[in-house]
């Protein structure tokens, strides 16, 4: 196997490259979803509450032209996956702990 001056093979220099490119586009993502949060984030305290979290995401639903097809009902439980601490409120870091498994899931379709 041909190895450069840094002793890693073009094949590993190859993988880190694309490595970097797919860390890129996971940032890029979780940015703009950090940037929803903070749009969505009202009272600017750092964390969304229950109903900040239905006006982020009625609000996106019916940006796009949609009926509202989920329920009251359901955003509870959504929200409740979310807040990992359950303490009402989804912070930043709970919010980006979310975006993180999206970005992973969608990866891997």
């Amino acid at each position: 196997m041909d190895k450069l001056r840094s002793g890693e093979s073009h094949y590993e220099k190859k993988l880190r490259k694309q490595r970097t490119i797919e860390k890129t586009e996971q940032e890029l993502f979780i940015d703009k979803m950090m940037e929803d949060f903070d749009k969505a984030d009202l009272d600017g305290d750092g964390s969304m509450d229950f109903s900040e979290y239905v006006r982020k995401v009625w609000g996106e639903m019916e940006g796009d032209g949609e009926e509202v097809p989920i329920s009251l009902r359901q955003l509870r439980r959504e929200f409740r996956k979310v807040d990992l601490n359950n303490d009402g409120r989804i912070s930043r870091r709970e919010f980006r702990h979310m975006a993180e498994k999206c970005f992973l899931a969608a990866s891997k379709d």
